[in-house]
């Protein structure tokens, strides 16, 4: 997730250099970089973060029509994140060949080794047993129990 906070530092960076270029205030420069980024509609929700933190429209100097009634202003909102969302994952789920695990408990399973080296082996040699499952979760133990 370090690229959207990179994305975001682009921006940042850009207002920050335009305020040294015509010598003005950088506080001021990133106040009003961060007031534009809050009430510009976001390609996901068609809607300005402020609008939907606040629930009402956000005043801005561009004149506009708004027939839209302020109550109830973000139904869709949210149903429209979950489809999009949705959709990125299968189309990611896709891309990566994933499929459904088919462990259950009471299984015994071997871990991948997250040891680096030439040497070592992929998987580790001791095998655990399957204690509980839960979506994507899994707890394993040992033959000591130790989990």
């Amino acid at each position: 997730m370090n690229g959207l906070v990179e994305r975001q530092n682009q921006g940042i960076l850009r207002a920050l250099k335009i305020a040294k270029a015509v010598k003005a205030d950088w506080r001021g420069a990133v106040k009003d970089y961060v007031h534009m980024y809050n009430t510009t509609p976001h390609s996901m929700t068609g809607k300005a973060p402020l609008e939907l933190l606040t629930g009402r429209p956000v005043k801005d100097l561009l004149p506009s029509l708004r027939t839209e009634p302020y109550l109830n202003r973000d139904d869709g909102v949210r149903d429209d994140d979950a489809i999009k969302k949705m959709k990125e994952k299968i189309y990611a789920d896709n891309r990566s060949r994933s499929k459904p695990s088919n462990i259950v408990e009471g299984d015994t399973v071997i871990l991948k080794n997250y040891e680096t080296g030439n040497l070592e082996p992929n998987f580790r040699l001791e095998e655990f047993k399957v204690i509980q499952k839960n979506g994507n979760d899994t707890i394993v133990a040992n033959r000591e129990g130790v989990d």
